[in-house]
């Protein structure tokens, strides 16, 4: 009688084993997997101190930049201005000089400051279209 209850006993026990087993086996595959989440979750903690390096970096170097284009930008802007008011006068001049040699009969084609004003006129002329160009295309980077 005790033997059939021993069998049925180790029976039962034998089936909870088995229970456990399984149960223990999911539970180191879940802590396998916690392992993981955990050097996962590491990993991208370092990626997100990067990202806000990056950042700030980024923000450094945009400051930089734009303070930059703003000093430029007014440079050229004044030095652009004034040229244009030396031009202006120097205009002026070359045509009471080209007045005065024609009274003297002179070519005032002849006259060298006239030749060089013209060529350096031409010069200015290119330099300033870059220079146009340059502001615009630097307004537009950093229009607000």
């Amino acid at each position: 009688m005790y033997k059939d209850y021993e069998i049925k006993l180790n029976a039962i026990l034998d089936k909870h084993k088995g229970v456990q087993k399984v149960e223990l086996g999911l539970v180191d595959d879940l802590e396998k997997s916690i392992d993981k989440i955990n050097k996962d979750n590491s990993n991208l903690k370092k990626h997100i101190q990067n990202i806000q390096k990056a950042e700030q970096k980024f923000e450094t170097t945009y400051q930089k930049a734009r303070d930059l284009t703003e000093n430029v930008y007014d440079n050229a802007l004044k030095d652009y201005d004034n040229s244009r008011l030396v031009i202006s006068t120097a205009e002026k001049y070359v045509k009471e000089i080209m007045v005065s040699a024609k009274e003297l009969g002179i070519n005032p084609q002849d006259i060298k400051a006239i030749k060089e004003f013209k060529d350096a006129e031409k010069q200015h002329e290119t330099v300033t279209d870059k220079i146009e160009i340059g502001l615009s295309n630097l307004k537009d980077i950093f229009a607000d």
